[in-house]
This record gives C-alpha cells, structure tokens and sequence, in this order.
C-alpha cells in the first residue's frame, strides 16, 4: 500500500472501491444500466421528450394552423401618409355598429379616416348600415366573408385592404370607446420611433362577472413570459400599428383569437431584435372597458382552446426546441417524485405487515393496525 493510502480512511477506501466496481460492472453489462434508477430516468426522458416534441409539431406548425405572410401576401394598397384605417370585424353586431360610427366619424376627421368593417356573413343588417353611410360620402367600407369566419383572421384580412399607414383595431360592441381609438391615433402619430400603440384596460365595467375578470388575468399572465413586463395587456384588442411595421411582420397565426399578441411578438419585437426597450416601442394607452352595448359574448369553451393552442405556437415559437425539453424535464422530475412517493408508501406498508407477522409488534400497535385495516375494509 502506497503512503497516499495509508492516509485515506478506511471508509472512504471502501466506499471509492465500491463505486468503481459498479461503474465498472455497469460499462460491461449495459442491462444493468437501463435497470438503474437513473437509467430509468433517462428512459422516461426520452419518452417525454418524444411526445412533447410531437404536441409542439402539431400545435404549433403551420400545417395545423393558418399563417398569412404580410411580407409575401399580396397587399391591395399602398399606405398614404396621415391617414388612419380603422378595421371593425363584426359578427352579429348590426345594433352596435351605427351608433359606433357615428361616433367615429365625430371624434375622427373623415377625410383622413377609413372605416373598414368585415363581417361574417351576419345576415343581420350590417351590410346595410354601412351602405348607409358610404352614400352619405363617408369612407366606410365592408368586406362580407362567406367561407371563413374568426377574429384574428377578419383583422388581417381588413388589414390586407387597407389604405392608411396605420391600422387601428377595436371591436364592434361598444366595449372599446371611441375616445381611445383616437388617443391611440393620437399618440402614435405623435411618436415618431413608436411602432405601436396598445389600449391599456385600467378599469373595467362593473357589468363584468368575477370569473371573467379571474380569466383576463391568468391569460395575461400566461402571456407576459413572452413578452416582458413592460407590456401591462397583451391581451388587448384595441391597438394600432404602422402599416410599414405590418407588411414587414414574421407570419402569424390567424386561427386564434389574440392578434395583438401575435403582431406584437412577431412584428415588434422582431424588428427591435428582442431588445428590452419594448416600452420605447410600445405606446400604452389607459381606457376603461365598457360594457357591451348589444349583442352576446363569444367566450366559450372553444375561444379558450384556441387561446391555449395559440399560446403554445407561439412559445413553440420562441423558444425552440427548449420547449420540449423543458416540459420533459418538469414530467420526469413528476413522474419520478410520484413513483418514489408510491414506493415509499407502499415499503412502509409492507414492512408493517411483516413486523405483523413476525409477532414483533406490541399489543397496542397490532391493535391499532387492525383496527385501522378493518376501518379500511369498511370503507
């Protein structure tokens, strides 16, 4: 024996042997590895790994979703400098949408405004409100969709058709006041670095139930990984862009229902290269949400799926191929707390029923493990 030995504990000689053996046995028997507990581990790993990678190619490529190209799409119109479009996608919205209007076309100068609506096939008289007010020489058009229908997908398509250099979107229920279309319109133009102007809901109507209100804020949350704390809603549905900043935008996905989030991801933050002066960017504009005029909420259990469907796209997205490894990583680490606790439990019952067995229980103890098994039984 060396002198370095010599100095080593006994113990820890003992142990550092013990450990190369097995390493040693286990290099040599491959078997032995994939029966080990972290072989387990690796196993369940790769499994996870498989599946989440195949959620993410489903859910978030663009063969299961509808991606329009602003850069490759055709546009119909070049943007003309200081003048606004403001898209109204409607469905079933013919008692709110004159009254909105008219009140835009009071707040807004007409002669630098456009009015887009685009309805899906309603049927219910907005076709006509709004030739009402195109034969009294207002800009206001509608696009009538018949063989697609959806939110996201209306925008980009009102969008498309537009002639301002900056789009404004608000909905067709009175939810979003006109007043704050035209701080938006205000500010952005105003600003001549900003590439966008969102509507901040810093107050929301009284009408509103507590568990819409629980939803708003656990899909922000939700949202506000991706896209900063700076972004106080990047649920919103009242925003304005820049026309230039909407043609040059990554494709997005138009099957979801937040298109503000999508621009805002693959539009703004592209283009400012991930930087964390997204506020510079970003106008944030503080409204209240009013309550709707006419008209039923769209909410349902299929918004909120393609919300979630949607979000997980655009963390697919963001984050690559980190995404799926992280979620094998979380359902290993589960899967394996889980199974310990499991064994764990069930060691201790069996090491109860041999003690049992082998009469090395007190009276008290035995007594209460029947009782306790009876109790069970009984059950």
């Amino acid at each position: 024996m060396s002198c370095c030995e010599q100095n080593i504990p006994v113990e820890t000689r003992k142990s550092s042997y013990t450990l190369a053996n097995m390493l040693s046995s286990m290099a040599l028997d491959p078997k032995r590895i994939l029966m080990s507990r972290w072989g387990n581990l690796l196993a369940y790993f790769a499994g996870f790994f498989v599946l989440s990678l195949a959620l993410c190619t489903v859910l978030g490529s663009p063969s299961s979703s509808n991606i329009y190209d602003p850069s490759a799409d055709y546009l119909s119109h070049t943007p003309q400098d200081g003048k606004a479009t403001i898209i109204i996608p409607a469905y079933h919205e013919a008692d709110s949408i004159e009254p909105l209007i008219n009140k835009l076309t009071t707040k807004l100068d007409h002669d630098q405004t456009e009015i887009i609506v685009v309805d899906d096939n309603s049927r219910d008289g907005t076709v006509d409100v709004v030739q009402e007010f195109f034969e009294d020489g207002f800009d206001v058009n509608i696009i009538t969709r018949t063989n697609k229908s959806g939110l996201s997908s209306a925008v980009i398509d009102g969008m498309a058709l537009a002639k301002g250099d900056i789009l404004l979107v608000m909905d067709a229920d009175g939810q979003h006041p006109p007043d704050a279309a035209a701080a938006l319109l205000r500010s952005l133009r105003d600003t001549p670095d900003a590439l966008m102007a969102m509507g901040v809901r810093e107050k929301l109507a009284s009408e509103w139930p507590w568990y819409r209100r629980v939803m708003s804020w656990g899909a922000t949350m939700l949202a506000t990984p991706l896209v900063g704390s700076n972004v106080h809603d990047p649920m919103t549905g009242l925003f304005a862009i820049r026309a230039e900043v909407f043609r040059n935008s990554r494709p997005v996905n138009t099957s979801g229902f937040k298109i503000a989030l999508e621009l805002l991801l693959k539009s703004i933050l592209v283009q400012n290269n991930w930087e964390s002066d997204v506020e510079d960017r970003v106008i944030e504009v503080p409204y209240t949400f009013e309550a709707r005029k006419s008209g039923a909420s769209k909410l349902g259990c299929k918004v909120v799926i393609q919300y979630a469907v949607q979000l997980f796209g655009l963390y697919y997205w963001r984050l690559g191929m980190l995404l799926p490894i992280g979620i094998a990583v979380l359902a290993t680490l589960a899967t394996y707390t889980l199974l310990s606790a499991y064994h764990s439990i069930r060691g201790s019952i069996r090491y109860e029923r041999i003690r049992r067995m082998s009469g090395d229980m007190t009276d008290d103890e035995e007594s209460r493990g029947m009782l306790a098994e009876a109790e069970k039984y009984e059950d």
